[in-house]
């Protein structure tokens, strides 16, 4: 046999399982609401938005609470060989905004919420955060 045609079938070969070992998957997360409880000294200046690339969305305000419309986020990751790389989980982005005098004080992440206290009323859970 050629000793060329040997290298070529071996490099071959090789792409092909690197290439059937590579995965890439995208995540994503659902639409949802938000329900945050802020304590502040004065929750008249305290505002929260959902930043997202294309619009920004303003929370509704009931007292110190809070509703937050999370749109749909995209993320996902690269995978060789079991090893994961360029990992983008949408529950890592820091989107939801809490803004006191129009300045903003505190940025969160779907996670950040998620690790908040919470209290279930009915069947609503309310994610309790206290500002500085």
């Amino acid at each position: 046999m050629d000793m060329n045609f040997k290298k070529q079938f071996w490099f071959y070969l090789i792409c092909i399982l690197m290439g059937q070992s590579c995965i890439m998957a995208e995540t994503s997360n659902e639409p949802q609401t938000l329900f945050l409880q802020i304590e502040a000294r004065t929750i008249e200046d305290i505002s929260v938005e959902f930043r997202h690339p294309k619009k920004v969305v303003n929370s509704e305000q009931k007292g110190n609470l809070f509703i937050v419309d999370v749109p749909r986020m995209e993320g996902g990751f690269s995978q060789l060989f079991g090893q994961r790389f360029m990992e983008h989980s949408p529950f890592d982005y820091k989107k939801i905004m809490i803004f006191e005098n129009d300045i903003a004080v505190k940025k969160l992440s779907l996670n950040d919420v998620y690790k908040l206290d919470k209290i279930e009323l009915d069947s609503i859970e309310v994610y309790h955060l206290i500002l500085d």
